[in-house]
């Protein structure tokens, strides 16, 4: 072994050490001092946490990317001080906005249900189906909620097919890569899944999917567990969930899931590859009309495959929790998942008995789809009591794709793309869905630490 290399070794086992001890000592102070940390200090601790622990799962500590680490957090800081720090007298500018959006989603919904009801007729009306089966009862998933994936998926085609979401996404995507210092595929890549998706995304930068490097590889699929696609954000919205959370959650995605990537496996020396046109991909359909009734065929698979994914995972649960009560009477496994998941809620920025309820959301969503979870929060009397504050928070951190299913997910979608690096997926498909969880975890943490 050369001077260099060891060297080298020594950094990294030092580094290594330090951050192990770093989110030791975080963890110690949420959990010992909970109760009696401000709002701020509990943020930083955690943050400082998820980093650390981060660094300590890093490939090559010593060479993680300052640049594009500190860009990364004062875009999402910056992000999450403008959607629920700034004030401008009595107002706040950035939540008005985007409550204001939520609310033009929630008029999307509205146009969503007039097909639905023409389909379905008054199983897809919750207000003249009350009337027949009782108040608080007309709400049927597979009726309501599930059509608005079809129209979505149809208005996004057609954005597409118009230009608009390139635009979007190329101007975002720019932004970013020259604060962050990353390379145009995974930027775009990442950005583009705040609109389409972690499945449709990679289609974005199909061109450079051969030759993208393991550590763009892995931006590119941690950006896709991160953020959600418009359609999903449309239906979380519509079942009740805060907007602000769900909204903020997915813009932020991007910036941190690209950092937290590059923790994980910096880039190793290379020259930069020509990616600055990534984004200008050819269109994929021949006019509005095919662009309107593929969507749409797109979306019908994508309800269906969620309506499968939850009887699957809904009669899966159903069946461990019947199995742990008849072994263990008076157990329970919300409780279980509560108690494992504690530690992390407490990274995330939550205290106290909502650690508790949080933890609970977080197991879920990790182990089953934030489907679930997102029917717990807007459902389940004990988060409906919850304040305000909570539930944003609890959006936001149960935000993104990032469960196991979605390794499989990605590894099939991504690997028709390219055959020949499958092999590389399924190696960095772990990592990133921990990178894809704690984007979610770090960007609830902002949120709390503006907010309080």
């Amino acid at each position: 072994m050369s001077p260099e290399d060891l060297a080298s070794g020594n950094l990294r086992f030092q580094v290594r050490a330090c951050a192990i001890g770093a989110l030791a000592a975080s963890l110690a102070i949420l959990l010992v001092a909970d109760p009696y940390l401000p709002h701020a200090v509990r943020s930083l601790a955690g943050l400082g946490g998820i980093l650390a622990a981060f660094f300590a799962l890093s490939a090559a500590p010593e060479r993680v990317p300052w640049r594009t680490l500190a860009a990364g957090l004062l875009i999402q800081a910056a992000l999450a001080w403008a959607v629920v720090g700034l004030r401008v007298g009595d107002r706040r500018p950035g939540m008005e906005l985007f409550q204001a959006v939520g609310h033009g989603v929630e008029g999307l919904l509205g146009f969503s249900a007039e097909g639905g009801r023409m389909v379905f007729g008054i199983l897809a009306d919750p207000v003249k189906l009350e009337k027949s089966v009782g108040k608080g009862e007309g709400f049927i998933f597979a009726f309501n909620a599930l059509p608005t994936l079809v129209f979505i998926s149809a208005l996004s085609a057609a954005l597409y097919q118009w230009g608009v979401l390139q635009l979007v996404v190329g101007g975002v995507g720019t932004v970013i890569r020259r604060l962050m210092g990353t390379t145009g595929p995974e930027t775009f890549g990442c950005c583009a899944t705040v609109f389409i998706g972690q499945t449709e995304a990679p289609l974005v930068v199909k061109p450079f999917l051969s030759r993208m490097s393991p550590s763009e590889m892995l931006a590119l699929m941690a950006g896709g567990m991160a953020a959600m696609s418009g359609a999903m954000m449309a239906v979380y919205i519509g079942m009740g969930a805060d907007p602000v959370g769900v909204l903020a959650a997915s813009v932020m995605a991007a910036p941190c899931s690209l950092y937290l990537s590059k923790i994980l496996m910096p880039e190793a020396a290379r020259e930069a590859s020509e990616e600055l046109e990534a984004w200008r991909v050819p269109k994929i359909h021949h006019g509005i009309l095919d662009a309107l009734t593929g969507g749409a065929s797109e979306g019908m698979m994508l309800a269906l495959h969620v309506a499968a994914m939850l009887i699957a995972f809904l009669a899966l649960i159903a069946m461990l929790k019947s199995a742990l009560e008849a072994c263990m009477p008076g157990a329970s496994l919300d409780d279980g998942v509560a108690w494992a998941f504690r530690p992390v809620a407490l990274l995330a920025g939550f205290s106290g008995d909502e650690a508790n309820l949080a933890g609970r959301l977080l197991g879920k969503k990790l182990i089953a789809n934030e489907f679930i979870a997102y029917g717990d929060l807007t459902t389940d009397p004990a988060f409906k009591e919850a304040g305000d504050r909570f539930r944003a928070m609890a959006a936001c951190a149960v935000s993104g794709f990032a469960n196991f299913g979605s390794m499989g997910i990605q590894i099939g979608c991504i690997g028709a793309l390219v055959p020949e690096r499958r092999e590389l997926l399924a190696r960095l498909a772990p990592r990133a869905l921990l990178a894809g969880f704690a984007a979610a975890l770090v960007s609830t943490n902002l949120l709390s630490l503006f907010r309080a």
